[in-house]
């Protein structure tokens, strides 16, 4: 990430030199159509879902920062471009450019003298150069703080308007509440060394603390006290450069998020869950279900795991689950189904080429990108009239948490949606599966368990996991056989795990075909057993149990 902590009114950035003035918002001059600019996606409220507005701005080759620089209680926004800085409002409108320090400073942006303007610093080893206006000239202020390779965060950590420093060293905090130098007046422990941290007053009370970034999930403490997150929250892509500041100068600060697209393009495709969906969760410390031996036991502690998708045929049909895109004009056909009672009614909008999986269950999903909407297909079989025959089928809104209904199939025997749990090439070539993996077991009890709303089991006996049972790979299981694709795969096993999602064979892990599938790599799987998988305790992270809101 180029910033490593967006600090409600104050972001670190890079170095700033040349005083000048513009009247725009900076984009990339290019020769064509794959040009590319950065969109910046604000949110004015601290909850998951879509972007109040966006807007262009910024060099996407370059950093993005924020500030307040009217003293209005608005947050802005910068963007460097070389050793030139412009500074911005909120929607990225009236902006200037402003000189300070050399290039290969280490910048900061603070309210450094309590006069509710953000300026600059600069720091030099763990020297900070600080100035109280933003225009070139010497330092007001200078001191010393931490050690030259600290991380360092910017904030009010006291509520007293005055922001001052803080580093990090592993997960330790040393918070200073005063700018001068000295020991910190804080010290504690939040988050993994690991994490993405964010600073903001995420409460109103005039105090910044800390929050941590975990791929999609934000997680966000309230005070200066180690323990679990206060609240916890999704926005944005993995991917996506993370900002912190308060737009809308209601005095909570929230997130925005910087994105490069390809100009005059909407290179904003739905999401296939929404950020705190239980698909994105973290199980990696989740506590061991009770009946975790026995449930591995009963699926096969000795039996392999095998990826169920790759690229070729097999039995004249892709390996793996397909999915097809559409778009707003896609035609809706009419489908029957024969569980109607348990499926949402057509029209779907299928096209009549679309690619359905092999074998038996013929799975069929279809996503709508304009209303970003899913639709799956259990068993379709074309009528010949351009309509189509079903076992079961459902519609899932992208960028919803709500579950089936209680009881109720869908195109899957947990009653789940499938694509967001199956691999996908594309991100295993990125090396990042932030998503939950979907797999079969061979039996299962006739029960379920959140998040799964139903069941296909043969029998009540407890020793038989139910559907929706979570699984994750041991923390110590030996990756070192694996090749290059399946040593992706696993490490999404041990960080998100796998969801028992349909009766089929043992241990089989389902995907998209793609033919830039390397079937040897993949096959390497077969080196993790039954035996390196532990069942965790998901039902912690349910946040309500009609909800596929992950806490």
């Amino acid at each position: 990430m180029c910033i490593r902590a967006a600090l409600g009114r104050v972001t670190p950035l890079l170095a700033i030199v040349v005083a000048s003035a513009t009247i725009a918002p900076i984009a990339v001059a290019g020769d064509g159509p794959t040009d590319r600019v950065q969109r910046i996606f604000v949110a004015n409220s601290i909850v998951s879902g879509p972007a109040d507005y966006d807007f262009v701005f910024g060099d996407p080759t370059g950093t993005t920062l924020t500030g307040d620089w009217e003293g209005n209680g608005r947050t802005g926004f910068g963007s460097r471009t070389g050793n030139v800085f412009t500074l911005a409002d909120e929607r990225g409108l009236g902006s200037v450019t402003v000189g300070f320090g050399t290039p290969g400073d280490e910048v900061f942006v603070g309210d450094w003298d309590g006069d509710g303007t953000d300026t600059l610093a600069v720091r030099r080893g763990n020297v900070f150069h600080l100035a109280n206006r933003i225009a070139a000239g010497p330092a007001d202020i200078t001191l010393g703080y931490g050690k030259a390779g600290d991380e360092v965060f910017v904030g009010d950590w006291d509520g007293d308007g005055v922001d001052t420093f803080a580093v990090r060293r592993g997960n330790v905090f040393f918070v200073r509440s005063s700018v001068s130098s000295g020991p910190a007046d804080v010290v504690f422990g939040y988050g993994r060394a690991g994490d993405e941290v964010l600073v903001g007053d995420w409460d109103s009370d005039g105090i910044d603390t800390f929050a941590v970034r975990r791929a999609k999930l934000i997680f966000i403490r309230d005070d200066f006290v180690s323990g679990p997150a206060t609240t916890t929250i999704g926005y944005g892509r993995a991917t996506d450069t993370l900002l912190v500041g308060d737009w809308d100068g209601d005095g909570v600060d929230t997130f925005a998020v910087t994105r490069s697209e390809a100009a005059g393009i909407d290179d904003d495709p739905c999401p296939l869950a929404p950020a705190d969906s239980f698909w994105h969760a973290d199980v990696a410390d989740l506590a061991l279900h009770s009946r975790s031996a026995t449930f591995v036991a009963t699926i096969g502690a000795s039996a392999a795991v095998h990826a169920d998708f790759g690229s070729g045929l097999w039995a004249g049909s892709p390996i793996g689950i397909p999915f097809t895109t559409v778009g707003a004009g896609q035609p809706r056909v009419p489908i029957t189904f024969e569980f109607a009672d348990e499926s949402d009614p057509g029209p779907y909008p299928i096209p009549p080429d679309a690619p359905i999986e092999g074998g038996s269950d013929r799975h069929l999903l279809v996503v709508d990108e304009d209303a970003c909407v899913l639709y799956e297909v259990f068993r379709a079989v074309a009528d010949g009239n351009g309509g189509w025959d079903a076992g079961s089928g459902a519609v899932f809104d992208l960028r919803s948490n709500t579950l089936r209904p209680a009881g109720w199939t869908s195109a899957d025997a947990a009653g789940l949606a499938i694509l967001p749990g199956l691999v996908q090439y594309d991100e295993v070539a990125a090396g990042d599966i932030d998503h939950a993996i979907r797999m079969t077991v061979p039996r299962t009890r006739t029960s379920y368990v959140w998040p799964a709303r139903h069941q296909a089991g043969e029998s009540a006996d407890t020793t038989l996991p139910p559907m929706g049972t979570w699984l994750r790979l041991r923390s110590d299981a030996d990756l070192s056989g694996l090749g290059p694709q399946a040593s992706v795969i696993a490490e999404a096993m041990q960080t998100h795990g796998v969801i028992i999602a349909d009766n089929g064979s043992r241990w089989f892990i389902s995907g998209t075909p793609d033919p830039r599938w390397d079937n040897d790599d993949l096959h390497t799987l077969g080196a993790l057993e039954g035996s390196m998988f532990e069942v965790v305790d998901s039902g912690v992270m349910m946040v309500t149990p009609d909800s596929g809101q992950a806490s």
